[in-house]
């Protein structure tokens, strides 16, 4: 897998994440595998579960397809799993019942309103779900994700370090959650204590002098800007009925994520000249807006208040992480179509009606906002 052996304790870590990334999908047969990267507390966690939540409402028994849609698309936890919509639902409901006791958009919103949103998570969570085209026959694809420690990010010399590129090295998908607060202050140790790009750029320099992937090829990178509800309201005070202002800064943040991400940018395609790289924007909670920074202990943090006094936790564009990685796992069936069957690989919908595929990723493409390009004025785009 590597050119150099890894520590011990590395190496133990390693096997474990093989073994819950690999659990269930048998050789040959497609697959996904997302891993989410990124310093302590800029949201990873809650992000994802937001994410499949919403994408499971809405996928669940599909739903979200009209009538006139073929084929159906399901997405579903696979069996004695705890499901991420259950789990995120009463997170946050507990939020909204938090929230609800604020009822002035001028008041600063305390910060332990939102430790259990943002506490960091000591271990490897693994997230393991199936997705399934159906056209009558139906089959179903393993798409396995893995939320890493923040703290991970902290030991540069440790196995943790080793372990993080490890994860990167056998997964086919990298979200990369971004603090907009911090992306936008610019203030440049704010944006590395909470957005940490030098330490990712070094990953990749660490990964790319282990000449790693090989055949596997490049990454689809996911930057997923959060808590940007600021930059994204129309109606925010900074606009002073400017109806331009709210598409102005979120292209601005578009802007900025490709400026502060550069780096990392240009280490991975100098290595792996086919990755691909996403910009979506995700507003997890809706109804709060950073207000300002204050700096204590602890560093720097961001005051929250509310958008209005009865605004309620209602998530934006949560789903299109998701549906950004299942364009591409379509994408890469369709394109490996005439390998899979030389392979004997192809069953069920593979050789049932011919255009399920790439109908599907259509389908999907026509719901995922910024796949043909970028920056939009709504943030979203490829780099």
């Amino acid at each position: 897998m590597t050119t150099n052996p890894l520590s011990p304790d590395a190496q133990a870590v390693v096997e474990q994440i093989k073994r819950e990334l690999d659990e269930g999908v048998r050789p040959g047969r497609p697959r996904l595998r997302v891993a989410f990267i990124g310093p302590s507390r800029v949201g990873k966690t809650t992000m994802l579960l937001t994410m499949l939540s919403v994408f499971l409402q809405r996928f669940r028994t599909g739903r979200e397809q009209t009538a006139g849609d073929f084929p159906r698309l399901e997405l579903k936890p696979e069996d004695h799993q705890p499901t991420a919509a259950i789990s995120n639902d009463a997170l946050l409901n507990r939020l909204r019942a938090k929230l609800a006791r604020f009822t002035s958009p001028d008041e600063d919103l305390p910060r332990e309103l939102f430790d259990e949103a943002v506490r960091p998570s000591k271990t490897l969570s693994y997230y393991r779900y199936r997705f399934n085209v159906v056209n009558g026959v139906g089959t179903e694809i393993p798409i396995r994700m893995a939320d890493m420690p923040g703290s991970w990010f902290n030991n540069v010399n440790g196995w943790e370090w080793e372990a993080t590129a490890a994860l990167c090295e056998l997964c086919d998908v990298l979200v990369v959650p971004v603090d907009v607060p911090a992306l936008m202050s610019g203030n440049r140790d704010i944006m590395e204590m909470r957005n940490a790009p030098t330490a990712l750029r070094s990953l990749f320099q660490y990964l790319s002098a282990r000449d790693v992937r090989g055949d596997a090829g490049g990454w689809l990178v996911i930057f997923v800007p959060l808590r940007c509800e600021r930059w994204r309201w129309a109606d925010h005070p900074d606009a002073q009925g400017d109806p331009d202002w709210s598409a102005k800064q979120s292209r601005r943040m578009f802007e900025e994520v490709d400026r502060a991400y550069a780096d990392v940018v240009s280490v991975i395609r100098e290595k792996w000249s086919d990755s691909k790289f996403a910009v979506t924007p995700v507003e997890t909670l809706g109804s709060v807006h950073h207000h300002h920074f204050e700096n204590d202990d602890d560093g720097f943090h961001s005051v929250f208040r509310k958008k209005a006094a009865d605004a309620s936790v209602e998530g934006v564009d949560t789903d299109q992480p998701v549906l950004h990685m299942i364009t591409r796992l379509l994408a890469e069936q369709e394109l490996n179509r005439p390998r899979l069957f030389q392979q004997g690989c192809v069953h069920n919908w593979f050789y049932g009606v011919r255009g399920d595929i790439r109908r599907a990723a259509e389908l999907v493409r026509r719901r995922t906002k910024g796949i043909d390009g970028g920056p939009a004025d709504d943030g979203f785009g490829y780099l």
